[in-house]
Order: structure tokens, then C-alpha cells, then sequence
């Protein structure tokens, strides 16, 4: 008896009357034969590979008799003997069982799962704003990952990879991406190299992003040359007339209102900042005096006071703008605008302080913005029904500096002007050169404005590597392409508007020259205000630019090669030197020695910032000449001189330094010792990014990861912005640093860090004319690590012991800035329990000997801390895999010195389980 399925579906039971051949098996009926060889005709493969050749379609037409009524059902299994086996027909990481694909003329290509599959073409005249599937235009479908094809013979050769193409870094200036997807195709002959990189990206209403990217390099024996140009443009797939210029997306919002920012450009200098008068719009090339501004005055990182004040409570409670930093308070400023008019606004507002922080203006007298001020002029353009082209035209004097944004009307029937619009960034088009306070630069700035379309890089490179020189050098240019959305009667007109662009150049050149027992170097760079290259901001290397770097961003490099940041080693978004025994083998940016050229206090090797990783900073130029002499084996003297200065602010940077280095590897250990003088003038301020060090345990359940196992109930700390503290503007700097790695006998290891560094500043007159302060500042750090290992049997022990302490004083009126220290003890031990099993039981803090941190100079942050931890851990091995499961539990407990944070004191008790899987012979498949 077989099932037959009938055209409506239902399933009958049929009996099979067809004759019996000799063999015993049944022949088909003869009227189906045509159909059986046709069909097999169809579906059996003509060519292609051995898999191919051994194919046939085999179907089956006698299912075996069942006489129970009872459905089959797997049987029972154990194991703890047998060996865990997958379901027959799947595979992890598939969930489906594999399918033969075929190429498009029809030939067999492989059995497997679908991977990657990109189309791209035009059509002009389809109407994407009715049709609006993804396959308008692009059709980008896959699973991710990557595909690799190669091929070469001799000095010849090739690789294609699609799908996720991982970094892709052609030169310093001009691209530098984290992560990229599509196609890229390498290409590698005896003196000629290529790569080529094409993604597509956002499909809707046929609206798509395009980037391209291509470098040639010439190798002419010692010497490379290199072409580069990266491109990214939006286009349309259903409108004939694309360039690499871009277009605008048919889904642009028209602007409803353009705010023009003016503010100080060197808002730590000290001095009054910038002025303006007889700002105006220029609409489709006629002045429009009517055009009259709304202006508003406020404090530069001012907080919103749009929200709503609790009935129950009576406090304020803000809604915060989504975009990001750099946008504008558009909903304070609108909402501001209509109190004016005699608007209730208090529904939507804390209306006292949204009147006293955010003041109207009178647009048409002489306004000076403050070092610490913004004035924001807003025009009204939702009631014009004809624009093509928007200009600005203004006169500014002193350290000023413009930028623009739009608000686009996104929801038109909200209730909020949050919800109802949405603003762009801030884009800065003019800034004063140098640092003008007495009016001497009064002129008059025009520039347009629109919307973003292309953006286009190119550069030429050198390269020249020659036994004890090398000598590298690139020049590079930035066009970004704008065009104004333009509308007539209301009506998308974008075509009409033209495209202006805002361009900037970047070079380097750099040489150092090695000779027996030293070296002789300089470099040369400059990088303009308005150059902007594909490069992102990816601090510590990883594979997430650090905007989006989710996991946080931790420098100081991978040295023991183990795939993570050595302070973020178990990959999760708090740095280890905070986490309960990981903090023994690292330590905070505070205690690590480095040279520090931009003299913010932050290790170069360390220093995270929200800028692009250029070579060479933004908006910055100048030169840096050093040299080095080997006195010994061991012992190094170096010298140097470099001139940083400001392109369009006024800051600089000017140092002159000498350096004194011991370094020695071999014997029981490693000693290193550098003292490191230099003469500093430096009043560029560098901010960059740290982990906030208020050191908050509240709310722990809830901000523990459980991608990373909860870590001990330590909430996620997120960076901060943290300030240049500009101690260097005028000083004479010594820093000395000491740091010794000894291992006395087997199972002993002792580490000693110190470092002192002495910062005389000179006082004498400040940047806005008045005195400064002459004084000492003296900042100690110290580090001690002692660890002992005993072993007997399947028995090991463990005790650690560490110690730090930070001193930061002012020498001339005796206060501490900062003064603390840890005291770290742990004890670890370790029993096998089976061949593959391990009781792992570790304690950081027990008894009357706590973990002890302790502020004197913020004494409200001191606190002990008691953690215990215990695991059985599990290595094994399935189809080439390896397996390590974790099943623990912990206990953790913290109490604050200070009552008024009594209250934060917590004692949790965690239980995990925790699953990681890899493979044996991982590095053999690269």
C-alpha cells in the first residue's frame, strides 16, 4: 500500500495493480515512459564534476507495508558511553538539509546551502515608488560570512571574495573600513598589484547606496608607486543620468527649516569668541530680505528642557533628542520660538528653564557669540513653494566658526516637535583662521547648502624600502558632493538643483634612515580642516568600527596573540582591570607608561577619541625631526624636536625632548627604564574616551551580560568624554618609569612598576592676557604582582597578591587630586576531578583580608569587596569541533565605607552555564 495525494490536496490510501516484472519488481505503465525519460532527461547533470557524473534522480514508488497503526518514534538513547550523533539528514550550523544548486545555463554546480547571491542592473522608466520590492534595482540575498576564490600560476594569480570581505585598507588617508561586504577582487602579477571593492548597500523605492573602491600599485624593485580612488554615491536604479557624483534619494524629505550655527572656534582659549551680523538666505540666486531669521542664544552643551514635569513627583523629566551628538536642540528652539508668539508650550516643557537657558535674539543687530556660546539663527522655509539652490551670506569677524543644519518634516501630524521632525548633523563650512579677538579679519562668507549625494577620495603614494632607508609618502584629496532638494509648487524637483562639493587635501612624508648604532628620522604632514577620507574611527583594531563597537574599545594591543584586547580579554563591555581576578594581570590607563605627544595625560598606545584614524590628526600640520644613538647593548639615548600647529584654530603644539632607555630580556627576568625630559607648549586641546572610574554596582541584575556570563554583577560601564586638561600649555616635564618582571625560582613571579612624573608649569600669561599660575604638579603610580604556583598531584594552588597606589598633587598649595590605592588578594586552585573534568574554586577577597579599595581624595568611592567563585569545567571533541562547557555558580559581595551609600552595598549569589565551541586545527585552515 502506498499514499497517493490528490490535486486538492487530501492524502488516499491507493493499491499498486500493475504487473510484476520477471525480477519481481514493477515495471511502469507504458504510457509513462515518454514522461519518466524526459524527466530524468531534465533534472540528471550533462557536465561538471565528479559529482555531477554519479547523479540520478531516484524516486520512490513502493513504500514498505506497516501494519501498526502506531506512528515510528526515535528510540531511547544514553550518552554517557555512546557518542552524541546529530539528526541523520542536518548539520549545525544549517537547519535544513543541503540542496543541488545550478549555474544559469543550466549545469550542475554544487550540493550544499545557499551563500551569497548579488544582482544588479537598469531600468528606466520602472516605478519603484508603486513597486517597492527589494528587487527594484539591486537584490542583495545571503546568509553571511565569505566565499574565497583563487587561482595563479607562476608570479600570477588572482582571489575573489564575496560576501563579507573583512577589513579592507588601501592607504592611510584614503580608506580604512572595519568591515565591508560585497565583492573584491585581488589581482597580483610580477610588478603590478590591484584590488578592487564594489558593495551595494539600502534598497527602497529604488533608492540605492553604491561603493567602489580601487588601488593599483606598481612594485619597481625598492620603490612602490600607488593609485587609489574610493567612491560612495547614492543612485537611482529606475532614473537614467547616474554618475559617481550621486543624486538624491527619491525618499529625501524636503527641508522645512535651516538653522546656521555660529560659536567660538577656540572655545578654550579663554578669549570672547565670535561675531556676525547681516545674515541672510540667497534663494535661487535672488536675496531674500524677507526671509527674516528667528535667533537664539544659549550655553554651549546646553540640556534640553523639552519633557514633561511629573504630576506626582513635581520633577522635570527631559526627552532626549535620538541622532546622536552634533545635532541640534531643534525642539527647544521651535518650542522657544512659539512661547514668543504667544504659544502654550508648558504641556511640553520645563517652561522656566527653557525661558532663561534659551534667549531670543534680534537677527538684525551685531550679535558676539561667547567662548562659551551658541547663536543658532532658524528660517522658515516650509512656506516657499519654488526652490532650486539655497545660499548663506553673512559678515563674521574674530574666531568664528558656521556650520548648518536641516529639520525635515517626517511625521506632519505629530504632536511633538520631536516626533514631527528630525534633524541632521552639523555641518561646519567656514572657520577663522588663526585666533582673531580684535575684528582685524572682518569679511564676508558665503556658502550653499543641500543635502548629501557622493563623496569622492583619490591619492598617489610612495614607498621605498632600501637597506638603511626607508622613505613613504602619499597626497591625497576629498570632494564631498551636495545638492539642494529641490521642489516646485511643492513638488520634488530634485534634478533641478545643481551639485556643489566641499573639498579639502592631506599629505605626508615621512623618512627614517638606520645606520650602525642609531637612526636619523623626520616626517612632514598636513591634513586640511575640510579633507575627509573613508576612514574610520576603529581605536583598538578590531573587526567593529568603534561607533558601533558594542563590546567597547580597548587599546593596548593583543600580545599574547590570543584574539582579544589584553584589557578585554572574555570580550564583554567592561575593561578587566574592573573585573574580579582578571584585574590581576591588568591595570587602568592611569598606571601605564607611554609617550604621550598630544600631552592630554593618556598614553598614545591607549588613547581612544571620536576621531578618524588618520595618520596624522585632523586640522592639523607640521614637522618631527628625531634621532638615536645605541650607547650599549642595553642602554639608548634618543632626542627630538616636532612643531604642531592648528590649520584653522590657533592652538600648537611645540615640544623638544630627550629620552635615556634601558632595556634588558635576557637572565631571570626583564628590566626596563626610561627617563623621559622635554620642554612642552602645547594648548590644543585632545579629549578622548575612558571608562567612567566612578566606581557604580547599582542595579546589577539588570545591566549584567548574559552574552558573557554575567561577570560577577558588575554593571556595564560605558566611555566618556573626558576633557585635555591642557596641564602643558608652558612646562618643563620629567618622567621617570621603572618596571621589572623577575622570576626567582619555578613557580615564584614578582612584578614592580613606578613611574614619577614632575610637570613645572611656568605660569606667565594665559591665552586671554591674564596670569597664570606657577606650580608643580607630582603624579606617582605604582604597581606590585607576587604569584606563587604549588602543584601535588592533580592538586594546584595559587596565591596572588597585588598592589597599586596613584598620588597626584599640587606641590604649591599641597592638594591631592588624586590619591588612592587597591588591595588585591586571591587565592585559586585547581583539582582534577576526571581526565576531563576540572573543580576550578577561585576567592579574591575572604575574612578579615577583603579586596580594599581606598579614596582619600573622594572618600565616598571607598569600598571592600569579598568575591567567590566556583566552576567544573569540561573540554571534548565532536566531528572536529571543540566543545568546553562551564557550569558555576558565584558570590559576590561589595560595602561602601561611607553610609550615605550604605544603601549600594549588595550581596548576590549568580549560577551559569556557559558553552564555547572551536576547532582543533583552526589555524591549519587559514
Amino acid at each position: 500500500a502506498g499514499m497517493d495525494r490528490r490535486g486538492n490536496g487530501d492524502i488516499f490510501l491507493r493499491r499498486d495493480t500493475r504487473p510484476m516484472d520477471p525480477e519481481g519488481s514493477r515495471s511502469p505503465a507504458p504510457g509513462l515512459w515518454p514522461l519518466l525519460l524526459l524527466s530524468l532527461s531534465l533534472v540528471s547533470p550533462t557536465s561538471g564534476g565528479a559529482e555531477g557524473r554519479d547523479a540520478h534522480l531516484a524516486l520512490s514508488e513502493v513504500a514498505e507495508q506497516r501494519f501498526l497503526l502506531r506512528r515510528p518514534h526515535p528510540a531511547y538513547r544514553n550518552y554517557a558511553i555512546h557518542t552524541y550523533t546529530q539528526y541523520p539528514n542536518h548539520q549545525e550550523p544549517y537547519g535544513d538539509a543541503p540542496r543541488i544548486y545550478y549555474g544559469p545555463l543550466g549545469h550542475r554546480l554544487i550540493k550544499g546551502y545557499y551563500f551569497y547571491n548579488w544582482r544588479e542592473w537598469r531600468l528606466p522608466g520602472l516605478s519603484c515608488e508603486v513597486d517597492n520590492s527589494r528587487q527594484c534595482g539591486s537584490a542583495i540575498e545571503g546568509i553571511g560570512g565569505q566565499v574565497v576564490a583563487r587561482d595563479g600560476y607562476g608570479g600570477w594569480g588572482y582571489s575573489a571574495i564575496v560576501g563579507s570581505a573583512g577589513t579592507l585598507f588601501l592607504t592611510p588617508l584614503t580608506m580604512s573600513l572595519a568591515r565591508t561586504s560585497g565583492l573584491r577582487l585581488d589581482v597580483s602579477t610580477p610588478h603590478l598589484k590591484s584590488t578592487s571593492h564594489a558593495r551595494c548597500t539600502g534598497h527602497h523605492l529604488g533608492n540605492s547606496s553604491m561603493m567602489l573602491a580601487q588601488r593599483f600599485q606598481a612594485d619597481l624593485g625598492a620603490l612602490s608607486l600607488g593609485l587609489n580612488w574610493a567612491n560612495s554615491h547614492a543612485y537611482r536604479s529606475d532614473r537614467a543620468g547616474n554618475s559617481l557624483k550621486g543624486r538624491l534619494r527619491s525618499d529625501r524629505r524636503m527641508a522645512s527649516w535651516l538653522l546656521v550655527k555660529i560659536e567660538d572656534d577656540s572655545p578654550d582659549d579663554g578669549r570672547g569668541g565670535s561675531t556676525v551680523q547681516g545674515l541672510e538666505l540667497v534663494v535661487n540666486g535672488e536675496r531674500r530680505p524677507d526671509l527674516r531669521p528667528f535667533a537664539i542664544r544659549h550655553r554651549s552643551g546646553a540640556l534640553t528642557q523639552v519633557g514633561q514635569i511629573s504630576q506626582a513627583e513635581g520633577v522635570f523629566r527631559p526627552k532626549h533628542y535620538t541622532r546622536g551628538r552634533n545635532i541640534p536642540l531643534y525642539a527647544d528652539y521651535l518650542y522657544r520660538i512659539d512661547h514668543e508668539l504667544g504659544v502654550d508650550v508648558s504641556a511640553n516643557t520645563n517652561l522656566p528653564g527653557l525661558i532663561n537657558r534659551f534667549a531670543l535674539a534680534d537677527p538684525g543687530a551685531v550679535l558676539q557669540a561667547g567662548r562659551d556660546e551658541e547663536l543658532i539663527f532658524l528660517f522658515d522655509l516650509s512656506r516657499e513653494p519654488d526652490i532650486v539652490s539655497v545660499e548663506v551670506e553673512a559678515l563674521v569677524a574674530n574666531d568664528c566658526r558656521v556650520s548648518w543644519s536641516t529639520l525635515r518634516e517626517i511625521r506632519p501630524g505629530a504632536k511633538t516637535y520631536l516626533q514631527r521632525f528630525e534633524a541632521g548633523h552639523y555641518r561646519a563650512v567656514f572657520r577663522a583662521r588663526g585666533n582673531v579677538g580684535d575684528g582685524s579679519n572682518f569679511r564676508r562668507v558665503r556658502f550653499e547648502v543641500g543635502e548629501w549625494t557622493a563623496h569622492f577620495v583619490y591619492s598617489t603614494d610612495l614607498n621605498l624600502v632600501l637597506p638603511g632607508l626607508e622613505v613613504h609618502a602619499e597626497y591625497a584629496r576629498s570632494s564631498i558632493y551636495y545638492r539642494y532638494p529641490a521642489h516646485l509648487d511643492h513638488r520634488p524637483a530634485f534634478d533641478l538643483s545643481p551639485r556643489f562639493a566641499y573639498r579639502g587635501p592631506a599629505w605626508f612624508v615621512n623618512a627614517v634612515h638606520r645606520f650602525s648604532g642609531g637612526r636619523l628620522g623626520g616626517e612632514f604632514f598636513s591634513v586640511d580642516t575640510h579633507y575627509n577620507g573613508l576612514v574610520q574611527d576603529n581605536d583598538d583594531g578590531d573587526s567593529k568600527p568603534d561607533s558601533g563597537d558594542l563590546d567597547g574599545v580597548y587599546l593596548g594591543g593583543d600580545e599574547d596573540n590570543d584574539g582579544f584586547a589584553d584589557t578585554n580579554r572574555n570580550d564583554n563591555r567592561l575593561p578587566d582591570y574592573l573585573e574580579p581576578f582578571l584585574m590581576y594581570d591588568v591595570e587602568p590607563n592611569d598606571y601605564v607608561y607611554g609617550l604621550d605627544r598630544n600631552n592630554n595625560d593618556e598614553p598614545d598606545q591607549r588613547e581612544d577619541d571620536w576621531d578618524p584614524d588618520y595618520p596624522y590628526d585632523h586640522d592639523q600640520r607640521g614637522f618631527h625631526l628625531f634621532g638615536q644613538i645605541d650607547l650599549t647593548r642595553h642602554w639608548s639615548l634618543g632626542a627630538g624636536r616636532y612643531h604642531v600647529e592648528e590649520i584653522a584654530g590657533p592652538g600648537r603644539n611645540k615640544s623638544t625632548y630627550a629620552l635615556l632607555t634601558f632595556r634588558r630580556e635576557d637572565g631571570p627576568g626583564e628590566l626596563f627604564f626610561e627617563s623621559h625630559w622635554r620642554r612642552v607648549q602645547d594648548d590644543i586641546p585632545d579629549p578622548y574616551t575612558v571608562v567612567d572610574r566612578e566606581r557604580r554596582f547599582e542595579d546589577v541584575y539588570r545591566r549584567s551580560s548574559v552574552h558573557t556570563g554575567s561577570y560577577w554583577g558588575v554593571h556595564t560601564l560605558l566611555p566618556k568624554l573626558t576633557r585635555d586638561p591642557l596641564f602643558y600649555k608652558d612646562s618643563y616635564v620629567g618622567e621617570t618609569y621603572f618596571e621589572a618582571r623577575l622570576r626567582l625560582w619555578s613557580g615564584l613571579n614578582l612584578v614592580q612598576k613606578a613611574r614619577l612624573r614632575l610637570n613645572w608649569q611656568q605660569g606667565g600669561l594665559s591665552a586671554a592676557g591674564y596670569p597664570a599660575r606657577r606650580r608643580r604638579l607630582d603624579h606617582w603610580t605604582g604597581v606590585s604582582r607576587v604569584d606563587w604556583t604549588w602543584r601535588r598531584g592533580r592538586l594546584s594552588l595559587e596565591p596572588r597578591f597585588k598592589l597599586l597606589f596613584m598620588r597626584f598633587v599640587d606641590q604649591r598649595t599641597g592638594r591631592f587630586m588624586r590619591r588612592e590605592y587597591d588591595v588585591i588578594p586571591i587565592l585559586l586552585l585547581n583539582y582534577e576531578l576526571m581526565s576531563r573534568t576540572v573543580l576550578r574554586l577561585g576567592l579574591e577577597g575572604w575574612g578579615p583580608l577583603p579586596y580594599r579599595y581606598k579614596d582619600q581624595a573622594r572618600k565616598l568611592e571607598s569600598y571592600e569587596r569579598r568575591t567567590f567563585i566556583a566552576t567544573l569545567t569540561n573540554p571534548s571533541r565532536y566531528f572536529g569541533y571543540d566543545l568546553y562547557t562551564i557550569v558555576g555558580f558565584d558570590r559576590d559581595s561589595i560595602a561602601f565605607d561611607a553610609p550615605s551609600r550604605r544603601d549600594e552595598n549588595f550581596h548576590v549569589w549568580t549560577f551559569f552555564v556557559r558553552t564555547l565551541i572551536g576547532f582543533t586545527e583552526y589555524g591549519g585552515l587559514l
